[in-house]
């Protein structure tokens, strides 16, 4: 029952604000050496929640979803990478001064923590911590009387950099997104 009253008071509460944003996209990574050998290229999953009531600084929260296939060309007991779930607090700083709602682009800069399960083949832990920086560029528009927004970014991705398992290699990429979020 507190569940029930919990998700009522959130979604009766958040939408008073108004300056709230919720959206999904995917991002394109190019796994980086010695990963290549072992793991194909991927894309991923991505689901937010962001509050957009400052000018300057927008937070907020994703999830992040991916099946890792293995590179066809990787020995047979190499410890590639399987899929990965990741929770990632962001932070975004945009470029523009004053009320970013009197601007249809919006340059950013974005930094983030991953925390998350990194499943592999090599038996060890899968709990990992890392993080990503990126450079992006949203677009506002309106559509069917609602306010909606497109990113497109690109940056860095580190999901094992900063905690990881003993004996784990880094398991970086260049990454590329695509998000569309609407204002709730």
């Amino acid at each position: 029952m507190i569940k029930i009253i919990f998700v009522i008071l959130y979604f009766s509460i958040i939408p008073a604000y108004g300056n709230y944003y919720t959206g999904f996209g995917s991002y394109y990574h190019q796994i980086q050496p010695p990963n290549i050998e072992m793991n194909e290229n991927f894309f991923s999953l991505n689901l937010l929640l962001e509050n957009r009531s400052k000018c300057k600084i927008w937070y907020g929260l994703g999830v992040n979803l991916a099946q890792i296939e293995k590179n066809n060309e990787a020995p047979a007991d190499s410890p590639f990478f399987n899929n990965l779930i990741q929770v990632e607090p962001a932070v975004r700083y945009n470029f523009i001064s004053n009320s970013t709602a009197n601007y249809k682009f919006v340059p950013y800069l974005k930094t983030s923590l991953l925390f998350g399960y990194l499943d592999a083949e090599d038996r060890l832990g899968n709990i990992s911590v890392g993080g990503t920086f990126s450079l992006g560029l949203s677009y506002g528009f309106n559509l069917f009387n609602e306010c909606f927004m497109i990113d497109l970014n690109t940056g860095y991705s580190g999901f094992n950099t900063i905690e990881r398992a003993e004996d784990r290699i880094f398991f970086e990429s260049f990454m590329v997104g695509l998000n569309l979020s609407m204002k709730i």
